[in-house]
């Protein structure tokens, strides 16, 4: 007489699993299942339970690392996809017209000072957050002006004709407080740059007069707007 097959613990498991795949798959079994579970979880007693559980839990530090590792995974991926960034960034700029119409502070809804469109909480933190990347977000908008010029152009035209008041007064403190290189700039524009090419990239486009040394006013390089503007930001930076 042959004896029964002898099952191995795992092989056992197994058979258990797929048997109950196939028993669940049922839906007169789906159901009652989900019935039971909604009835059985309404309990008072089981959601108090379910909240010390859940609080002790997630109290213990190894989750609380566990938990933070996942979600900046989960986030990574999740917000890398397109139609994310887009939802949320449309969702952000109606938020700002929004703040902005009611006269409110674009991040926090709070009453932001006469004049401004963030509270002082939020404009410290912007502050910071720019002084901390300045350098990326200077490359960025380098980046942004050669690569869309038509757009660029636009916009500076646009912000000129708003802002056309505050920068005059800008002009008007600027020469108030730097009397010599308002002089140096005055006598300088008496040299004719008409015929002269840039002494750096040796172009002949929006030439300047730019003064090593502001206590001599005739004493110029001439240079283009490019490299006028490299020469500063290397300096500031």
């Amino acid at each position: 007489m042959t004896g029964r097959k002898k099952y191995t613990k795992e092989e056992i498991k197994e058979h258990k699993l797929a048997y109950q795949r196939i028993y669940r798959q049922n839906p007169e079994v789906r159901a009652k299942n989900n019935a039971y579970g909604r009835e059985y979880g309404k309990r008072p007693e089981l959601k108090e339970k379910r909240k010390i559980w859940s609080k002790n839990y997630r109290d213990k530090p190894e989750n609380k690392i566990k938990k933070k590792i996942i979600d900046k995974e989960y986030h990574k991926i999740y917000n890398q996809k397109p139609e994310v960034k887009l939802y949320y960034r449309t969702l952000n700029r109606l938020r700002h017209r929004k703040n902005k119409e009611l006269g409110l502070c674009v991040n926090c809804s709070n009453k932001p000072e006469i004049g401004r469109i963030r509270c002082q909480k939020h404009l410290d933190c912007q502050k910071k957050w720019y002084q901390r990347n300045r350098k990326e977000r200077r490359l960025y908008n380098r980046k942004w002006s050669e690569d869309n010029p038509e757009l660029k152009r636009k916009q500076d035209k646009e912000s000129s004709v708003r802002h056309r008041e505050t920068r005059l007064k800008g002009k008007r403190r600027y020469y108030h407080n730097n009397k010599n290189k308002a002089k140096a700039e005055y006598m300088a524009r008496k040299i004719d740059i008409k015929d002269k090419v840039c002494s750096v990239c040796k172009s002949s486009n929006k030439l300047i007069r730019h003064h090593p040394d502001y206590s001599k006013p005739l004493d110029i390089v001439v240079l283009c707007v490019k490299c006028h503007n490299r020469l500063h930001n290397t300096k500031n930076d």
